[in-house]
């Protein structure tokens, strides 16, 4: 008894036994919560799912950052759907960062809040085979929220509705049906969100209203995969929200592409819409006008961009019908008296009609000088045009703020004797942050000194 009261000073007294977890069997819930931090960073993961958005690129970008927004606002993972076709739509075959830049969006969230549909898709697979003891399915939860305009006539709504995902229409549109058929998700149940359309939207105080009316319906779901069907044809949060910024590797070819052609004069003329009868009249018009340009500013490149299959092939809009005489005789009066160039002549490299629209419209952003067609050459309105002579106006306003900074930079160093060699590096800072992080990547701005923008956009 005295021999095994005294201390052991042999013994480690912090000495851990070492058990192989490999042999304990885990609760399938912590192997949830695994798989969901590794996945979507959160014990429990909740995802919003744009799977489909119901316009073309330009369109479809900025109803893309409403779905952002919502989607930071409920506090789920916004899921990065694949792109095509000058689509947005989970049914389509290449990723999302084909098109856009993934590091400026990340770059807009406080919270690493993203992930893209091939990694929901490794989510999925991960979570497919865990059952509780008693065999019952841990399968993911969904919920189809389809996001439509309603009747004008009535307030907003809510209303139930079924979505068959077995029909021809749902396989092109939402590419979720093989998850429940290859039990991968529980069943979907569908939620029908209705607003009213008109101009009801394009006042502040209504788009706030109707953000908080789908905030106020869809907060407390608990749903791990809402699944969203966006049909609607206006914003529900900003007017005229930023672009998403697009692919660093497609403004790196943009810029190898045009740097031999500086100065250059950029046209934009979308025939899809405008009163075919005017168009050779329109043709001969913008001759004059180019013509008139070269004289007075000395520029002599021009690049041409159309919804009109000027190098042959397809037309290059999905929404065009109708190409009659009076779009060949305005676009032969063009190649008659214009030497323009095209995306396919401008590049060696080989041209993918999926992403010849943003090409084209990246062209038209940094161009020296950009034009488009007058209200009876187009279609009312062109998104497309709009955008382009946005971004040109941010460019401009950013150019001014590094132009400023360096201006009082240079003042310092005089003002105090240094050289140039003694004076701190300094960032550019602004009061918007998404402004920033747009431009952060962008080389055709940041890369090159000599460019210079001498306007912002006007009509021939």
């Amino acid at each position: 008894i005295i021999e095994l009261q005294q201390p052991r000073l042999d013994v480690d007294e912090n000495y851990q036994p070492i058990i192989n977890t490999e042999l304990t069997p885990k609760n399938p819930y912590t192997k949830i919560k695994e798989i969901n931090m590794k996945y979507c960073g959160f014990v429990k993961c909740k995802y919003l799912f744009p799977a489909y958005i119901g316009e073309q690129e330009s369109k479809a970008q900025q109803h893309f950052r409403n779905l952002l927004r919502l989607a930071q606002r409920l506090d789920r993972t916004l899921v990065l759907p694949n792109v095509g076709d000058s689509r947005i739509s989970s049914c389509k075959s290449y990723p999302f960062e084909y098109y856009y830049s993934v590091k400026s969006l990340r770059n807009l969230l406080s919270r690493p809040s993203l992930i893209t549909q091939s990694e929901l898709y490794k989510w999925l697979e991960a979570r497919k085979n865990l059952r509780e003891e008693e065999n019952t399915s841990l399968l993911p939860t969904a919920k189809i929220v389809i996001i439509e305009k309603g009747d004008d006539r009535i307030n907003n709504n809510v209303t139930s509705a079924t979505i068959d995902l077995t029909t021809p229409k749902a396989r092109r549109q939402i590419c979720v049906s093989p998850f429940i058929e290859k039990k991968k998700l529980s069943s979907a149940p569908t939620f029908n969100l209705q607003t009213r359309t008109s101009n009801y939207w394009s006042t502040k105080g209504n788009r706030e209203a109707i953000s908080k009316f789908f905030e106020e319906n869809l907060k407390n779901d608990e749903s791990e995969v809402m699944i969203v069907h966006y049909t609607l044809r206006f914003p529900f949060t900003d007017a005229t929200p930023l672009p998403v910024a697009y692919s660093e590797k497609l403004i790196e070819r943009v810029q190898t592409a045009t740097s031999s052609i500086h100065p250059y004069v950029a046209v934009h003329w979308r025939m899809e819409g405008a009163d075919d009868i005017n168009l050779p009249t329109c043709a001969k018009n913008l001759v004059e006008y180019l013509q008139n340009l070269k004289d007075t500013h000395g520029i002599t490149n021009v690049y041409f961009a159309t919804d009109y299959p000027v190098e042959g092939g397809p037309i290059h809009s999905g929404t065009f019908r109708g190409l009659n005489e009076n779009h060949h005789e305005a676009i032969d009066i063009i190649r008659k008296e214009i030497d323009f160039y095209t995306w396919g002549k401008l590049s060696d490299s080989s041209n993918n009609t999926s992403v010849m629209g943003i090409l084209d419209k990246l062209v038209l952003m940094h161009a020296d000088w950009f034009v488009s067609g007058p209200l009876e050459c187009r279609k009312d309105s062109s998104s497309f045009t709009i955008q382009i002579i946005e971004q040109r106006n941010q460019i401009m306003k950013y150019q001014k703020k590094k132009a400023a900074e360096i201006s009082r930079i240079e003042n310092s160093a005089d003002n105090n004797h240094h050289d140039d060699s003694s004076i701190p590096v300094q960032e550019e800072t602004f009061n918007d942050p998404e402004e920033e992080n747009y431009y952060s990547n962008d080389p055709i701005i940041l890369g090159s000194s000599e460019f210079k923008l001498l306007n912002v956009g006007e009509e021939w």
